[in-house]
C-alpha cells in the first residue's frame, strides 16, 4: 500500500497545485471521485491495463463515461494517468488529494482502527491530544478489527502509530526471534 501512495504522489501533487492555484480544488476532488467510480466500473476494471485495448482506445472510453464533463486539464490528467500506467492509482490519488484538501483548511484527518468500537470519551481524548499536538483540528474515523487483541492503531496521514496488543507481540516475538 505504502509503494502505491508512494507512487500516486506526485500525480496528486500536480493535481492539488493545479487545482489550489486556480481555485478549483472542490471541483477537482469531485472529478477524482467520479474517475474513481469510472474505473472501478465492473464493465471498464478488466479493460484497464489490458494489452489489446491502446491508451488512445482507453482514454476516449473514460470521456465517453463522463460524457461532456471534462475540461482540457482533466483530459489531460487522464492521459498522463493512462500513458504512465497508473490508471490503477486513481483511489490513491483521490485520498490524497482529499488530505492536502483537508490539511489546506486546516484539518487533519485521523483514522482510529480498535479492537473494540470506539466511546466517544476515547473518541473526544484521541481527538484532543493529537490535535494539542499537531495544533490543528482533527476528524476522526473509526473502524473495528478484533484481530488487534486490544489497543489500536492511529494512522494521521502517511504515519501509524501502532498501540495494539497484536503489534506489541508481533516487536515482542521479533525481538525474541
Amino acid at each position: 500500500m505504502q509503494d502505491r501512495l508512494t507512487i500516486a504522489r506526485p500525480y496528486t501533487e500536480a493535481a492539488f497545485e493545479y487545482a489550489r492555484e486556480n481555485g478549483v480544488t472542490e471541483d477537482w476532488a469531485k472529478f477524482l471521485l467520479g474517475l474513481l467510480e469510472t474505473v472501478q466500473h465492473p464493465d471498464l476494471g478488466p479493460l484497464i491495463g489490458h494489452p489489446k485495448i491502446s491508451k488512445t482506445v482507453m482514454l476516449s472510453i473514460i470521456v465517453d463515461m463522463f460524457g461532456n464533463k471534462l475540461d482540457k486539464q482533466k483530459v489531460n490528467f487522464v492521459t498522463l494517468l493512462i500513458n504512465g500506467d497508473r490508471l490503477q492509482l486513481v483511489q490513491e490519488v483521490s485520498e490524497l488529494f482529499n488530505s492536502r484538501c483537508a490539511e489546506m483548511a486546516g484539518l487533519v484527518n485521523i483514522e482510529v482502527t480498535s479492537a473494540f468500537d470506539l466511546t466517544s470519551e476515547e473518541s473526544s481524548q484521541i481527538k484532543l491530544a493529537i490535535g494539542n499536538r499537531l495544533g490543528k483540528n482533527c476528524q476522526i474515523t473509526g473502524k473495528t478489527d478484533v484481530s488487534l487483541i486490544g489497543g489500536a492503531v492511529i494512522k494521521i496521514g502517511d504515519s501509524v502509530i501502532d498501540l495494539s496488543l497484536r503489534g506489541r507481540l508481533a516487536a515482542l516475538e521479533s525481538e525474541l526471534g
